[in-house]
């Protein structure tokens, strides 16, 4: 265990380490434990096949039911899909 917490991947949420056990999504180049891996707005946890949605700049997730809501009309976020 000392070895995944001071080598291993980390978090691209809570930056804690991620241990072999730990279920976890995958976005772009990072991992999440699954209780990190929510919408950056209302906190609802992302699943596996969703389509969810990358604010430029900081690297957060949005939901589609948040995105919807709030950037009618823009391009400026990157639409992912989760696995």
């Amino acid at each position: 265990l000392v070895f995944f917490r001071c080598f291993g991947p980390k978090c691209g949420g809570c930056g804690e380490g991620i241990h072999p056990q730990d279920f976890v999504r995958k976005a772009r180049d990072k991992v999440y434990h699954l209780r990190c891996f929510t919408c950056s707005l209302c906190s609802k946890q992302l699943s596996t096949g969703e389509v969810l949605y990358l604010q430029p700049g900081d690297d957060t997730f949005v939901c589609k039911e948040d995105y919807l809501k709030t950037h009618q009309g823009e391009k400026t976020i990157v639409k992912i899909r989760v696995t």
